[in-house]
Order: C-alpha cells, then sequence, then structure tokens
C-alpha cells in the first residue's frame, strides 16, 4: 500500500457548484440528461432542481427556493448559475437579489419579448404545456399561473446593480440572438458577452449535444470556448 494522499475520484466535487436552471417546460432531471456526468467528472457539483408550476409563476419564491439550494450545496456557494431559455431570466434575477452566492450567470437561448404581446401569449402557453410537453413536466400550470409566467417573457428589470459576470449563448436560426442584444443593452453596470452557437444545434441543443453543451458551462466558467462558440458580438 503506498503512502501519501490519493488524488479524489473525479467525480469528486472539488469546484464551485453549478446551479442549473431548466427551461419553462422542463425538469432539471430532463434537461441535464447527459450533462451532469461530463460536468461532475471535471469536479463540478451541479444542482439541478425540478421547479414546480407555483415556483415558476412566482420569480420571488423562486429565487427564494434557488439561494437556499446554493446555501445548502456542499461548498456552500457560490454558485455559477446556468439558466436555460425563458428560465435564463431567473438567472439574472438571482444574481441580482444575492449578488454573494453567484459568481457567474450562463444563459442559453435567452427568450424576451415585449411587454404589449406577452398578455396574448397566456392561451398558447397554457395550450402548449397541455399538450405539446405533457410528457415532459408532471405539473400543469392553470391560466392564471400562465398569465404570471409571460412578465419572464420580458427583459427584467432592476437589474442595475448585477455584478456577476454575464455570458449569453444564442443563435440566429431561433432568433434568441436578438434577445441577447436586447438583455445586453439593459445590462449596463456589468460586462455582457454575446457569443453566437455556430454549431446550428437548434433551441435545446441541451438534449441533442449534451457533451458540447457541458464543454460550453465549462468554457464560461474558464474561458477556453470550444470552436463551435466562436462568434462575439462586441
Amino acid at each position: 500500500m503506498q503512502s501519501g494522499t490519493a488524488e479524489p475520484p473525479p467525480y469528486e466535487p472539488r469546484r464551485e457548484p453549478i446551479l442549473f436552471i431548466h427551461s419553462l417546460f422542463s425538469s432539471g432531471d430532463y434537461d441535464c440528461r447527459g450533462i451532469t456526468q461530463y460536468l461532475e467528472y471535471e469536479g463540478f457539483h451541479v444542482v439541478a432542481p425540478n421547479l414546480t408550476a407555483e415556483q415558476l409563476s412566482n420569480s420571488d419564491t423562486a429565487i427564494s427556493f434557488l439561494a437556499e439550494l446554493i446555501k445548502t450545496s456542499p461548498s456552500g456557494g457560490p454558485a455559477h448559475v446556468v439558466g436555460l431559455s425563458v428560465c435564463g431570466h431567473l438567472a439574472l434575477r438571482l444574481a441580482t437579489a444575492y449578488p454573494d452566492l453567484v459568481t457567474s450567470v450562463l444563459i442559453f437561448g435567452p427568450v424576451a419579448c415585449i411587454p404589449p404581446l406577452q398578455p396574448l401569449l397566456v392561451l398558447p402557453i397554457y395550450i402548449v404545456n397541455r399538450t405539446v410537453f405533457r410528457r415532459m413536466w408532471a405539473s400543469k400550470f392553470s391560466l392564471s399561473q400562465c398569465l404570471s409566467i409571460t412578465k419572464l417573457l420580458g427583459v427584467p428589470e432592476k437589474l442595475d446593480s448585477l455584478e456577476a459576470k454575464t455570458t449569453i449563448i444564442a443563435q440566429s436560426r431561433d432568433c434568441s440572438i436578438f434577445s441577447a442584444l436586447a438583455l445586453r443593452r439593459k445590462l449596463r453596470s456589468c460586462p455582457v458577452l454575446v457569443r453566437e452557437l455556430t454549431c446550428g444545434g437548434g433551441h435545446f441543443w441541451n438534449r441533442s449535444n449534451p457533451k458540447l453543451f457541458a464543454e460550453t458551462i465549462m468554457a464560461s466558467v474558464t474561458n477556453t470556448w470550444p470552436q463551435e462558440v466562436d462568434v462575439e458580438f462586441l
């Protein structure tokens, strides 16, 4: 038996935790499928909760819940926060409300809609939740909850105090690049890096290419970007 201290196994958390906020009609289990194993191998502790309809329809409740998850993680925080699609706005709000708990923010495929159009999306959101995503999401949204959720579709207000390093990964093909640029104009208090995905993975490319998705998360943390994410908007 050799003396000395053995190196920790690859899956033992030895870096800051990563909090993953899933997309609107999904879950942490589903959206992180195939991603967690790559990140944990690199020593990250991944926290990927399944947010309920009640939490998603009340951003204050969701943010308090997410902050508590960071506090109770093995390291106690701070964490790198990843937000997918519509729920990327929750990552921004979390970083604003709890700056001591958030090291960086990474948003994939942001969705922003101008306020006058938001109420018009209540019925489509309700129908999509009840039909297209019925197998993926166990909890169903009521009409009143869908009305509250439309507030997540706008560019968040009161982000002037945001200090965390923020990176947005967007695409031209799903129009998320326009939402990304709108968010960057809003976030004037901190540098925001917008990069375009060039591998053509679709809006939910975390499901089709989990390895590249995990590599992109690690790139945001280490600032070593994979070739497929190489177009920078200054």
